[in-house]
Parts: structure tokens; C-alpha cells; sequence
């Protein structure tokens, strides 16, 4: 039996092959638009201006720049070769200045005339310490390549640490672990749909259809410019919770339009408004 209003309804069933070709160009303009959107990693930028935490923030920005920082310690090092890697650190774009020993010792002079205990900060038993400044702050993306540059002079002579390091592998972490998070969600979001829908093609629709609104969603952000990088890491495991019950609310809805005997074209017309209000 057919069900009357709903003129959107209308719309989906009978314009909906112009439906499918307004989402697969959506698709892949967001598809190309993703890469464009940036990813910020200061949460500092979303306290309200009048925070005394922001005004606080503004104040060290201006009176002493707010810079980055790092630490470098080098393991089973000569003197010397601790300050071939020093000065390699301080050459890196985005640092500022590196803090060692050298600015108050002369480290090429004989090992006699050099007091090791007036360097203990800096230098002890093989191992070298060094502070690194950047130009700008812990999440600015210039930090984040000094930080990766400098993780390769390094590499397994020893350890790189401190906020800029923190920061700058944040996101990366973060993206990762919920990508774990995805994929086993999906596993399993499959594996239940397989058992308790009446089609195998039904759980491969359902998450094709979520990945689109996904995909849109994320290529979507670009009108921001930028999105936390929390934002970008839970995102789509939120749409990936949310959605998938409307999806199931509308399935249900059809299977049971079409045990009624009604034809597949109206059943969906009135399984949309029976699901409409809960939908929107």
C-alpha cells in the first residue's frame, strides 16, 4: 500500500540515478580535496580570546616568542664527534639554536687542560646532552620536518626527546592506533551484519555507503581550511558508529514493506517514511 507526503521522499526514489551521479562526483572531489585540508596540532587555537589561558599564551608568544623545544642525548660519543652532530642539528631549517658545551669550553683542546666536571650537564662517561630550540612553536609543521631531520642525524646513536618531539609524534600515533580501531570495527561490524541479514551483499552496502559519507566528510573539512587533529583521527570512527543504525532503521523498514508484498520501488518509498523522522 502506498503511503501519502513526504514530497523528499518522492524525490530520492524517482530522481535517484541523478542522486548517484551528484554523490559520485562528491566522491571524488572530496577524494581530491582531502590531501588539501590541513591538520592543526595546537588545541591552543580553540580557547576563546578572553581565556585567561589564551591571553597568557599571547603574552609569552610576544615578550619571548613561545619556541619549540627539544633534547638530544648521544650515546658512546667522543667530544668531537658530539660536536660534528651538534653543529649538523643547528644547520637544520626550523631550529634556532642548540645548547651545548662548546659555547663555554674548548673541546679541541688536550683532554688535560679540559675540566669533565664543569661539563657534567653536557657531557658524562661517553654521553653527550644537547638542547635544541626551534624557530617556532612545538605544533608548527616547519618543527615537525626539523624534528623528523633531526631523528635521522641522530638515528641509533642515541635518543631525541621533549614537547616537539611529543607533538610531532602525536598525530601520527594517534592516526595510527584508530586505524586499528577501524579496521577490526569493520571486521567485526561485517562479520554481525553476515549473520544476522537475510543478504551477504546487505553488510557490503551498508559499508560502502558509510564510506562514501566518510570520504565526503573528510574531503567536506576543506571549507575550514583546517581541523584539529583529533578532529581528523575519531572523525570517521564516529560517523562509522552513528550512521550505521539509520542504515539498519531503513533495511528493516524495507524487509518488512516487502513481506507485505508490496514491490521493491514502493516498499523503499514507504520504508523512507517510516524512517524519515528518526533519520533526520
Amino acid at each position: 500500500m502506498k503511503q501519502e507526503g513526504h514530497r523528499p521522499v518522492d524525490l530520492i526514489i524517482h530522481k535517484r540515478k541523478q542522486i548517484e551521479k551528484v554523490f559520485a562526483v562528491l566522491v571524488i572531489l572530496s577524494l581530491i580535496c582531502i590531501p588539501m585540508v590541513g591538520v592543526n596540532y595546537d588545541l591552543t587555537k580553540y580557547l576563546p580570546d578572553s581565556s585567561p589561558s589564551a591571553q597568557a599564551l599571547d603574552i609569552m608568544q610576544e615578550e619571548f616568542t613561545y619556541p619549540g623545544m627539544g633534547r638530544v642525548m648521544l650515546q658512546d660519543v667522543t667530544l668531537y664527534e658530539a660536536k660534528n652532530i651538534k653543529d649538523r642539528i643547528a644547520e637544520v631549517d626550523g631550529v634556532d639554536m642548540v645548547m651545548w658545551c662548546d659555547t663555554t669550553t674548548n673541546i679541541y683542546g688536550s683532554s688535560l687542560f679540559i675540566d669533565y666536571s664543569g661539563i657534567e650537564d653536557y657531557y658524562k662517561d661517553g654521553d653527550a646532552y644537547m638542547d635544541v630550540i626551534f624557530l617556532e612553536k612545538d605544533s608548527s609543521s616547519r618543527t615537525h620536518k626539523a624534528v623528523a631531520a633531526i631523528e635521522q642525524i641522530v638515528g641509533d646513536r642515541g635518543l631525541v626527546a621533549g614537547s616537539a618531539v611529543s607533538d610531532t609524534n602525536l598525530g601520527p600515533t594517534i592516526n595510527a592506533e584508530v586505524a586499528r580501531v577501524m579496521v577490526l570495527a569493520v571486521i567485526i561490524i561485517f562479520l554481525i551484519l553476515t549473520l544476522t541479514t537475510t543478504s551477504w551483499f546487505e553488510p557490503v552496502l551498508f559499508l560502502s555507503v558509510l564510506g562514501i559519507a566518510i570520504v565526503i566528510n573528510m574531503g567536506s573539512n576543506i571549507i575550514f581550511g583546517e581541523i584539529s587533529f583529533l578532529s581528523n583521527a575519531v572523525g570517521a570512527v564516529l560517523q562509522l558508529a552513528c550512521s550505521m543504525d539509520y542504515s539498519i532503521f531503513l533495511l528493516h523498514a524495507f524487509t518488512e514493506e516487502k513481506a507485505n508484498g508490496v514491490e521493491p520501488e514502493q516498499a523503499m518509498a514507504n520504508a523512507l517514511r517510516t524512517a524519515f523522522s528518526s533519520m533526520m
